[in-house]
């Protein structure tokens, strides 16, 4: 479900990708991320919970769970070098 708000984010992330600068490029990846992120609310919860190696359901799902855990960990890695630099 993407809404209006993500829509404009997703245009800002395209922008800041044309700047071609690297602390531009990282602010619109983790927008990217988040934006992602914002459409799995529920896994993306679960996986706050409880590490991806504990799920029993389909292998779809599982597979899903993967991402979002990378997403997740990206998320962190690019707010933590970058923190500074957007506050």
């Amino acid at each position: 479900r993407s809404t209006a708000c993500d829509t404009a984010r997703l245009v800002y992330a395209d922008w800041l990708d044309e700047q071609r600068n690297e602390a531009d490029a990282a602010r619109a990846e983790f927008i990217r991320v988040q934006c992602e992120l914002a459409l799995h609310v529920k896994q993306v919860e679960w996986l706050k919970n409880m590490p991806v190696q504990s799920w029993t359901g389909s292998e779809e799902e599982g597979n899903l769970l993967k991402r979002l855990d990378r997403l997740l960990r990206r998320e962190r890695e690019l707010l933590e070098a970058n923190f500074g630099a957007w506050t």
